[in-house]
């Protein structure tokens, strides 16, 4: 299932999204993607790793996430109309962090679930900010 998920998600880093005149909530709300589609990355991995995963593990990946990353933000940026983006790189990461979570949920401590429920509540606020951030703009702009 997630590497239909994978597969399907993949051609979006390159076709489609938003337009140079497309609104700040929609680019906003596409960035997203970054998220989504390493979290089934990791949960695709992790289902393919015999064994436990470990903290090595989830550094390796996260380095993993991080080269991926940066490989299609260099290909974005060469493609006319496309524009590559650290930030982008950095939502990645973020995404396979959330994935990592994910997998390692039921076998973490108590103290670790609540770190991890920190962080992931982190994950979600920077990156759903600025869709808020956006939307509340532009319905500020329609009402003026």
């Amino acid at each position: 299932m997630s590497l239909l998920g994978l597969l399907a998600l993949f051609p979006f880093f390159f076709f489609g999204g938003p337009s140079y005149g497309a609104s700040r909530s929609y680019m906003a709300f596409w960035n997203l993607g970054h998220i989504l589609f390493f979290m089934l990355f990791v949960w695709f991995l992790a289902g393919k790793k015999n064994g436990k995963q470990t903290w090595l593990w989830g550094v390796q990946v996260c380095l993993l996430v991080f080269v991926i990353g940066g490989f299609v933000e260099v290909i974005q940026a060469a493609i006319d109309g496309r524009v590559g983006s650290c930030a982008d790189v950095i939502r990645d990461v973020m995404g396979a962090t959330m994935g990592l979570i994910w997998v390692w949920w039921g076998r973490i401590s108590r103290l670790r679930k609540i770190w991890f429920a920190l962080l992931s509540v982190f994950i979600v606020i920077a990156n759903i900010f600025p869709v808020t951030i956006s939307l509340v703009d532009e319905w500020q702009a329609r009402r003026a």
